[in-house]
């Protein structure tokens, strides 16, 4: 599970301009918002309907679009490669 590993890395470059959106497919509000209030600092979107997820192409879960400051997506990433790998692309962007 990446949650814990984007909560440390939020933590970690928030104050250098990272932004952290979440966004989840859960069927389940009240199981999501539990996760949520007590695991995740970072704002979570509920799509569970799938209109995010099929208007980015979203074709697994997780998926991460790295987005640098001017907007620009400069990597998408599907499954979970690792903090390291997370922390490398995090700083690519920052």
């Amino acid at each position: 599970m990446e949650v814990p590993h984007l909560e440390a890395l939020y933590k970690k470059y928030s104050d250098q301009g990272l932004v952290i959106l979440g966004a989840s497919v859960d069927q389940d509000y009240e199981s999501l918002r539990q996760v949520v209030q007590r695991e995740i600092s970072y704002p979570v979107l509920r799509d569970s309907q799938g209109d995010a997820s099929i208007l980015y192409g979203v074709r697994g879960i997780p998926a991460n679009f790295y987005i640098d400051r001017l907007g620009k997506v400069s990597k998408v990433e599907v499954g979970f490669h690792g903090e390291l790998a997370l922390e490398n692309n995090i700083k690519d962007i920052l």
